[in-house]
């Protein structure tokens, strides 16, 4: 009976490989949980219909969303929609059609964008959010803050 297949021997250890193979896929971190965040950006009280909003914290999180028409936005992270709960800096940064036309590096230069400077960086731009407490927020920037 050498060309017979003995599947009581064989099947068990199919069946251990794939619970291996499964249990491996199913291994390392979970995505962390994500809080919707949406708001709108105001300049001198009218909306922002150009520019990017980009949320950082501490820990290295990166989310940001492209201002529509009426000066709004919904965030978007490496993890999906949304953004894990944690405080972030907040920067308004010029939004450019094709940004390799411009070498430069830092804010946009006076003149290429209506936003202030100041809100361009996130060391000066004193814009904050903390996703753990509130997922709607306004960000309103003053035309002066940047002069």
């Amino acid at each position: 009976m050498s060309g017979v297949c003995n599947l009581t021997k064989t099947v068990p250890c199919w069946g251990l490989l794939l619970c291996v193979i499964l249990a491996a896929a199913g291994c390392g971190p979970a995505p962390p949980q994500l809080v919707p965040v949406s708001g709108t950006v105001l300049l001198d009280n009218a909306p922002l219909s150009s520019g990017v909003v980009t949320f950082i914290s501490d820990d290295g999180i990166v989310a940001s969303a492209p201002l529509s028409d009426d000066g709004s936005f919904r965030l978007r992270s490496q993890y999906g929609d949304g953004i894990p709960q944690s405080v972030y800096r907040v920067a308004i940064l010029p939004q450019m059609d094709d940004p390799s036309a411009l070498e430069m590096q830092g804010p946009a230069p006076r003149g290429l964008s209506v936003i202030p400077i100041k809100y361009q960086d996130i060391a000066t731009s004193d814009l904050t959010a903390n996703s753990g407490e509130q997922s709607e927020y306004t960000f309103r920037l003053v035309s002066q803050a940047g002069l």
